[in-house]
């Protein structure tokens, strides 16, 4: 086919609720060169069951594997990433989802643009019946420079860019820096970006939809570390990249803000 491979990889862990809304959302995409690749971490529940029964009539090519032992996190996104061959790649968790046209614009834009390394997004918070409760949106449509988002994440304390169902990247800049860090687990995910935006800049798509899902996922799960993980992320980048130490200051006084809201935001939605 004339258009780039895409790689949408789903790991996962006692999904069973919810993987069927995520890997659905890629059989609807309207774009077609896609393959589909699930990494199941030694699930306890009926993951695995409902992943076969939906790919027994895939319109697109998947790989399916099942760990013999829990990866943890990193390992399973990692062990995912290993697996894709396609020119771009999506990392899309078990309990979120995407809207129609996420692949063909996001595919559009980074092939317009040889600069950017990654197309991001807006995000959708939706709860544990798929109700959106919140629209994310920063930045306008168009090429965003790398330092700008970094920086902006910095100095506002959180992820502006988006959980790993909002961005497609490069797979030859994967190659380059590697797999997924899970030192820092809230983080993980900002990190990458971080990493990947030393080789280009990102763009901002508009129209297309990523949606989060909050319910008793990894991002409430790892509710109690949030703060710490992001502070230590912010001193991390600022030694490694000799950013300026006044944006990890005022980044930490910000995130510190954005941890009590987010508790009161993910209770309501719960």
């Amino acid at each position: 086919m004339s258009e780039p491979l895409v790689s949408i990889c789903i790991p996962s862990f006692n999904a069973a609720g919810f993987i069927r809304e995520s890997i659905l959302s890629v059989f609807d995409q309207d774009y077609k060169n896609i393959e589909l690749i699930v990494v199941d971490d030694a699930s306890s529940d009926e993951t695995a069951a409902v992943v076969s029964e939906l790919i027994a009539d895939a319109c697109v090519p998947v790989i399916f594997v099942v760990n013999t032992s829990n990866l943890g996190l990193a390992g399973n996104w990692n062990k995912a990433l290993d697996l894709a061959s396609g020119k771009y790649i999506k990392l899309l968790p078990s309990d979120d989802k995407i809207s129609v046209n996420c692949i063909s614009k996001s595919v559009e834009a980074m092939e317009a643009h040889d600069e950017v390394v990654m197309a991001f997004s807006p995000r959708v918070v939706i709860d544990r019946d798929s109700v959106e409760k919140l629209q994310i949106n920063f930045f306008n449509e168009g090429v965003v420079s790398a330092k700008r988002l970094i920086y902006s994440s910095m100095l506002f304390g959180t992820n502006l860019i988006g959980e790993p169902g909002a961005v497609l990247f490069k797979s030859e800049v994967v190659r380059k820096i590697g797999g997924f860090d899970g030192a820092l687990p809230y983080v993980i995910d900002l990190d990458y970006w971080v990493r990947l935006l030393q080789y280009g800049s990102g763009y901002k798509l508009s129209g297309s939809k990523a949606y989060f899902r909050i319910s008793d996922n990894l991002s409430v799960s790892l509710g109690p570390t949030r703060f710490k993980d992001f502070s230590q992320f912010l001193k991390k980048i600022t030694h490694k990249y000799n950013h300026p130490k006044l944006f990890m200051y005022l980044g930490i006084v910000v995130a510190f803000v954005n941890d009590g809201i987010r508790k009161r935001v993910h209770r309501k939605i719960i």
